[in-house]
Order: structure tokens, then sequence, then C-alpha cells
């Protein structure tokens, strides 16, 4: 038999740079967010000067350029400054106080013990560093909402009174999806990052539609899509809440399909294939963060989501096989998961007077399974 893995390398690829269409892509230039940058460019410009700016805010839908765009103004900012040091932190891989801590520790350069350091001790160690350097460091929080989840929002206040209380020179950009995250806290750490929230609305089919030829242009070999299969992933995007992200997966994942059925051109047949396999789960945010999630949250998730209709606390429990104790870390585990966003609750009262919550998965605006 021929070796697989040498037929499909010998062929021809679609993809002139298959990387320009990654989540992780930082392009050149960011269409449609020229006010929300020059915006946080005005804030953010005091670093230069050695001043530590307030902490910002970007809120908006998913795939609406937030992280894009603070990865995009740091870059810009360490070409014309060597001040900052950047940090950018994902909130789903590190959630803890701790964690949080230790990533900036790393991210600079320098190591701590794995166990038995106080938070004061890693507080200490980063302006210590912070000192050395002389830097001021910008930490990028992304999907900063899943602090408060996990009730670890004390971070925000460490990192937004460090100036004050340790003399540690930090700017703190949070990234969430939930426009009233900042209402929700703590009054000490909501008066931090209130003043500087900066909002992104979706993006319209036009922005959409210029987003994808730009990266269509770098991403794929002339003549490998049409006018017409840009517009309508532009198009099937803006429908979905007008995200970006959503869009450049459409066109990506046509590609491969016209690859792999050994085509060198995306055709429209290919875009509604996609569509189909894609809308669920573009609508489910519990799919998107199962890779984040530890086995017991796959668990809980996976046994509601293969529930025809809300079910109710007590079958979950029988279904995990979850002794009396052990019930009390699932309810928890369940209003950790409710509050990040990934499934819902309904409470219901018995005639008898017990009560209890009837759970289903989460769905994004306009969703339906």
């Amino acid at each position: 038999m021929v070796n697989i893995f040498r037929e499909i390398n010998g062929r021809r690829s679609i993809f002139k740079n298959e990387d320009v269409l990654r989540a992780d892509y930082l392009p050149t230039n960011i269409i449609g967010r020229d006010k929300q940058l020059r915006e946080a460019a005005y804030i953010l410009k005091d670093i230069e000067y050695g001043k530590v700016p307030a902490p910002l805010l970007f809120v908006g839908p998913p795939g609406t350029g937030k992280t894009t765009s603070a990865n995009f103004l740091i870059k810009q900012l360490t070409e014309v400054s060597a001040r900052p040091a950047p940090v950018y932190i994902n909130c789903w891989e590190n959630s803890t106080r701790y964690g949080i801590l230790n990533k900036i520790i790393i991210e600079l350069g320098d190591m701590m013990p794995r166990r038995g350091v106080a938070i004061d001790e890693l507080l200490a160690k980063i302006a210590e560093i912070n000192k050395r350097e002389d830097k001021i460091i910008v930490v990028v929080l992304d999907e900063i909402d899943r602090l408060k989840a996990n009730n670890e929002e004390s971070i925000l206040y460490d990192l937004a009174r460090a100036k004050e209380s340790i003399g540690l020179k930090v700017c703190l950009i949070g990234i969430t999806n939930l426009e009233n995250f900042a209402l929700e806290l703590d009054p000490r750490i909501r008066s931090s990052l209130i003043n500087n929230v900066i909002k992104f609305e979706p993006y319209n089919a036009i922005e959409l539609k210029e987003i994808l030829k730009e990266r269509a242009k770098l991403a794929l070999w002339p003549g490998a899509y049409s006018a017409e299969v840009i517009g309508l992933c532009a198009a099937i995007a803006a429908k979905e809440n007008g995200d970006a992200r959503f869009a450049i997966h459409l066109l990506w994942a046509s590609a491969k399909r016209a690859e792999e059925q050994e085509r060198l051109k995306i055709s429209v047949d290919d875009v509604y294939e996609i569509k189909q396999r894609s809308l669920a789960y573009s609508k489910i945010p519990a799919l998107r963060k199962m890779n984040d999630l530890d086995d017991l949250d796959k668990l809980i998730i996976s046994i509601i989501m293969e529930s025809q209709e809300e079910i109710p606390s007590g079958r979950i429990y029988e279904k995990i096989n979850a002794s009396i104790n052990e019930q009390r870390t699932i309810r928890n585990r369940l209003e950790r998961l409710e509050k990040e966003g990934l499934i819902q609750s309904r409470e219901v009262v018995f005639k008898s007077g017990g009560k209890t919550k009837l759970w289903k998965i989460k769905l994004n605006v306009n969703g339906s399974l």
C-alpha cells in the first residue's frame, strides 16, 4: 500500500500560508477597530515616559477583535519603546491568584518554587524583577471573567493597586465577553477597572468581507477562492453575531474541505457544508471550552448535554454515582459552570415544599440546539 502521508504531502496545496487563518495570527492591519485602538493607545502612551497607565477593560462579544487589538497595541508599543514588558495570560489556563502571579514571574524570565510560596512573596519577587529591569509590566488578562467565576478576582486588586502598595509598575488590560463584568466586582476592584472600558461591537458584513479579503490574499493561492466565497463567509458570520473568528474559521475549513477532495478552488458548496457543521459549535460556549475543562467539569457538561430535556441536580449526582460528600463538590462545580456562562438553571419548587434546580446547556443569543 502507498504511504498515506507521502501521498498527501505530494499533492498541491490550496494554502500559500495557512498560519494566516489561525486564531493566534496577528495581522499588520486591524480592520474596523481604529477608534478602539486609538482610544487605548492614548491611555497606554504614558508607558513610553515611564508612567503607569490606569487599567483598561476591553468588552465585547466573541470574535470582535479584543485579543487581537490588545496584542497589536503591545506589539506597536514595544516597537517605539523599550519600557513595556508584555505578559499575556489566558484566565482559562491560569485561573487562580497564585497561577497568574507565577505566570508573570515565568514570563519575566525568572522562576519560583512550585509550592510553599505565599502570595506576598510572589508579589515581592515580581517587584524585585521590576525594579531590576526598570520596566513597566503590561499584563493582558484574557477572559478575565473566569477569575470572578472562581472567586479569584482579588488578583485584580493586587495588580491594580500594586504601585501604591509595593511600588510595582504594572499596567493591566482585561478582556471579557461580559458587558457588565466590571459592575459585578467588589467596589474596591470595580473603581480601578470601570474608568477605561473600551467597547468592541460586532463586525458588520462589510468589515468581515474586508478582513477575509486581506487574510485570503496572504493565506491562499490566487484563483483558490472567489469573491462569492468571501462574501458568503462574511454574510454568514455577520448573522452569527458579527464574529470575525467564525468568519475566518469558515474560510479556513472550506479550504481544507476543498483540499481534502483534491480541488484547488473553494466552492460555495464547501462553505454551506462547513456552515452546517460549525453553527452548533459556535452557538454552544461549552463546546468551545471543553479542552480547557478538567475531567469532572467535562463529565458534568457531557451529562447535561446528553439529556433531551432539563436535568435535575439529583439525576446528575446519580449519573456520576456521587456520595453525599461528593454531591457538595458537584453542586459547587455546577454553580461555577453557570457563572462561567456554560450552563444555566432554573429553580423548581414542589408542592411538598422541597425544591431542586433543573440544568441545561447555555446557548449564545439566537442559538438553538
